[in-house]
């Protein structure tokens, strides 16, 4: 579960609002115990108390108070609609409990683990594309895809008020259209510039299979292979970046860790930095890893000198009762 926000400005450019990995979990488990908490079954009922016992070893360790009342609290404030799936909840335990062990679970509050993001599945809502929204559970989802709270901003409209509307989501194949943004791993980039508001069903393409979202055409568009002729990044397949030979640009192949990335900062893998020091390409860090800049961080989030969740230390002052 991770979202961002486009906007509806003739030639805006690209809206990256990204909450990531940990935040998200934070919330499907609070949801979970919404749902334990309204009569739900015996095993959501532990799954709860395991969870809440698991995590005030971080409130602990991160200097927060550890108030054992607030997971509750936070469950009966919760939306308490949603079902629970015994078995994922199980293994999110279970992989929770390895994570302590190996001395990552603060780092990580379970965000790589897929079975804690699938544990609670909030119901869908039923609020029609169009109508106004405060969150994506508001909305009733797309057969076969789901939907998103799109918050539209609007520059022309009177004093750029921002309005939130319900759009329905599906995957996006080459030539398929409109698409309102893309998606990737455990990250989501809605973006509109059309200028009316964003569609009823929108497209989210995904680089990953090979295609993007084309502000211009509004449709998921195949990505370029290497040697095509490219305007940045984005328009190359994932494994290359858009790099100058001679006098034009052409997606070329990522570079290697170790390499220079002094002519190109974006040339390294995507799973490496250039090294502001070295003009080098590096490996990113792991969650738990010493570190001095976000840049360094698979997460993209350096907290307190080493990686960790975006987002973390506001799911356990959420959880914790902290600030």
């Amino acid at each position: 579960m991770v979202y961002a926000r486009g906007m509806n400005r003739p030639g805006a450019g690209r809206v990256d609002r990204r909450v990531k990995g940990s935040l998200a979990t934070a919330a499907v488990l609070v949801g979970a115990l919404a749902a334990c908490s309204s009569g739900g079954d015996k095993s959501g009922s532990d799954f709860a108390s395991q969870y809440c016992a698991l995590l005030s070893t971080c409130c602990a360790g991160a200097g927060l108070p550890s108030n054992p009342q607030q997971c509750t609290e936070l469950s009966a404030a919760a939306v308490s609609q949603g079902s629970y799936s015994a078995a994922d909840g199980q293994t999110c335990i279970a992989q929770l409990q390895a994570e302590q062990s190996a001395g990552t679970l603060c780092s990580d509050l379970g965000a790589s683990i897929p079975q804690c993001q699938t544990a609670f599945q909030a119901a869908g809502g039923t609020t029609a594309p169009g109508g106004t929204c405060t969150s994506d559970t508001d909305c009733a989802p797309a057969s076969g895809g789901s939907a998103t709270c799109f918050t539209n901003f609007d520059s022309s409209s009177s004093g750029g008020t921002p309005t939130q509307v319900c759009v329905q989501t599906k995957k996006g194949q080459a030539g398929d259209g409109p698409c309102i943004g893309d998606t990737q791993a455990d990250v989501t980039v809605y973006e509109w510039s059309g200028t009316a508001g964003p569609p009823s069903l929108g497209y989210l393409c995904d680089p990953a299979t090979g295609t993007r979202c084309d502000q211009t055409t509004q449709k998921c568009l195949a990505l370029m292979p290497t040697g095509s002729a490219c305007s940045d990044d984005s328009t190359c397949v994932v494994s290359d970046y858009c790099g100058f030979s001679g006098a034009l640009q052409t997606c070329t192949p990522r570079l290697a860790d170790g390499s220079s990335c002094a002519d190109d900062s974006t040339s390294c893998l995507a799973t490496s930095t250039c090294d502001e020091t070295t003009e080098t390409c590096k490996a990113l860090l792991a969650n738990g890893a010493p570190c001095t800049d976000p840049s360094q961080c698979q997460s993209s989030a350096c907290g307190n000198g080493v990686c960790t969740s975006f987002g973390s230390g506001l799911a356990l002052g959420l959880l914790c009762g902290g600030p």
